[in-house]
Formats: C-alpha cells, structure tokens, sequence
C-alpha cells in the first residue's frame, strides 16, 4: 500500500469540495492536477460533515446530476 503510486487519467476528474474548513488541510486541487489531463473543482456549502444531509445534500445531488448529463 505505501508503495501505491497512482497512474494519470487521460480524461476530465471533477472534485467536490466544501466551502466550509475546519481545519487547514492541503490543497487536494493541486494534488489531482498532477494526475489528469484536466480537473474540475465544484464547491458545495457546508462542511464535509454536511455534504450528503439537507440542505446541502439537494446541492450536491444536482451538481453530480449536471455533471452526470454533461458526460453522456
């Protein structure tokens, strides 16, 4: 597992990131950069705690549905 070094992809990787830190982590957007062609970054409101209950939840529902139609 330490030895795990990820591959690059050759197509778009869309993050969703919360507005909302708690603590000051690194940058996980300059992270991916390295591995695909082309990142994304959509921001969700709340805290990662938030991300998947309501109100928040409706939001990331209809960012992942826009960025599911936008792949087809």
């Amino acid at each position: 597992f330490l030895r795990y070094e990820p591959s690059s992809y050759p197509g778009t990787l869309t993050l969703f990131l919360t507005i909302e830190k708690k603590y000051q982590t690194e940058d996980y957007r300059l992270i991916f950069r390295r591995l695909a062609s082309e990142t994304r970054t959509i921001s969700i409101p709340g805290n990662r705690a938030g991300l998947f209950i309501p109100p928040n939840v409706d939001e990331t529902a209809r960012q992942l549905d826009r960025c599911l139609e936008n792949s087809l």
